[in-house]
């Protein structure tokens, strides 16, 4: 498909601020999702739940790094 080419996919914008909200979906969406990378990460987040973010932003870079590895090596 060219720049010119009609869009033929939906596109969706979800913002969410609450923590509780996020775990929840996270929740939600976890037993449906199918990408191991997805997975990796709404774990992560559901295991650091209670972290602020300093705490936990190595390891979320980690888990970033790993999978743009993975993702590369499988393309």
């Amino acid at each position: 498909m060219g720049p010119s080419a009609p869009f033929r996919i939906d596109i969706y914008n979800l913002t969410i601020n609450r923590k509780q909200d996020i775990i929840r979906l996270i929740k939600h969406l976890l037993p449906l999702s199918k990408h191991s990378e997805k997975i990796r990460k709404m774990n992560f987040i559901l295991e650091n739940k209670g972290k602020k973010w300093h705490e936990i932003s190595e390891g979320w870079n980690k888990i970033r790094k790993e999978i743009k590895g993975e993702l590369l090596k499988n393309s």
